[in-house]
């Protein structure tokens, strides 16, 4: 859970927020894009889980493993983070599952 304060005309509030909530959206709009060339999908993987609030999961260490061996090409400029782990992954052998609190990748 993240510290949320909200200052309105009757004062302060304090209260949480969990990372992966829907008031965070906004963020993906403004967050600089990953430059994917040269990079491994490991890497790539971590950028988006930080982005997301999530972390990320692999359902074998053979897909661990493809995910530091692989090396990227071109660019995720213009997507979320949610579309580049789609559009990246579409390129491999790796399936991603966007779950609220998890990328897993298998």
């Amino acid at each position: 859970m993240r510290p949320r304060i909200e200052a309105t005309k009757h004062g302060i509030e304090r209260s949480t927020l969990s990372p992966w909530d829907s008031q965070w959206a906004w963020v993906a709009s403004v967050t600089p894009p990953f430059e994917i060339e040269g990079r491994s999908v490991d890497e790539f993987l971590a950028w988006a889980a930080r982005e997301t609030g999530r972390e990320v999961a692999y359902g074998s260490p053979d897909a661990a493993q493809q995910a530091q061996g692989i090396v990227l090409r071109g660019s995720v400029s213009g997507l979320t983070p949610e579309q580049a782990v789609r559009a990246v992954l579409s390129t491999t052998s790796l399936q991603p599952r966007l779950e609220t609190e998890r990328i897993v990748v298998e």
